[in-house]
């Protein structure tokens, strides 16, 4: 009897343990046409979204990858200077709407994988996003996500304090990933932004 119920003991244990390791669950995966954004559950600094796009994932990469075309795509960017271009690497001097700080660093690697890594740093904030393209649910479809990750690192005078900084963090992305489906959409479907609240 001692033996079963030590036995049943670690089982429990055993089971709990490799279910508090689980990573957290994706976010759900947006409806057609809709953009789909949350704030990370685990760290709260960072926001990530989705959306699906009626394009084939060549179509959508081979305008991303053109990193100095983004103001043609991306409304937040007002002026884009590269500095130095090598292969999968890009520097940058930036200036977005969203981060009125004026022209900032970008350091931008475009991986053949259909991913994106965007290394920012503006006066008194590092910042780290992501875009990675792959296959839609459907032929002939993307799905999309975009992801930022933004951290205080000293003092700002452009801001009033962290919670605007989440704030604006917050409507980049959303910002980005409605540019990304005016990019690829018919002009007759706006997008409709679908916000989780935890």
């Amino acid at each position: 009897m001692r033996l079963s119920v030590a036995l049943l003991f670690i089982v429990l244990v055993t089971s709990a343990t490799a279910e508090a390791q689980q990573p957290p669950p994706a976010p759900p995966l947006p409806a057609f046409g809709a953009v789909y954004w949350e704030r990370d559950q685990l760290d709260p600094h960072v926001v990530r979204g989705g959306l699906i796009v009626p394009a084939t994932p060549a179509v959508v990469w081979a305008r991303l990858e053109r990193v100095d075309a983004w103001p043609a795509m991306f409304t937040d960017v007002s002026s884009l200077r590269v500095t130095n271009h090598d292969a999968i690497h890009w520097s940058l001097r930036v200036e977005t709407r969203t981060f009125a700080c004026g022209a900032h660093d970008y350091v931008v690697r475009v991986y053949p994988d259909h991913a994106i890594e965007i290394r920012i740093q503006a006066r008194g904030v590092d910042g780290l996003a992501r875009i990675v393209v792959r296959e839609g649910p459907t032929p002939g479809t993307s799905i999309v996500s975009y992801s930022l990750t933004v951290e205080a690192t000293g003092s700002f005078d452009w801001l009033a304090n962290e919670n605007e900084l989440h704030q604006k963090q917050e409507q980049m992305v959303e910002r980005y990933l409605n540019d990304l489906h005016t990019a690829f959409a018919t002009p007759t479907a706006p997008p409709r932004t679908a916000h989780a609240h935890h």
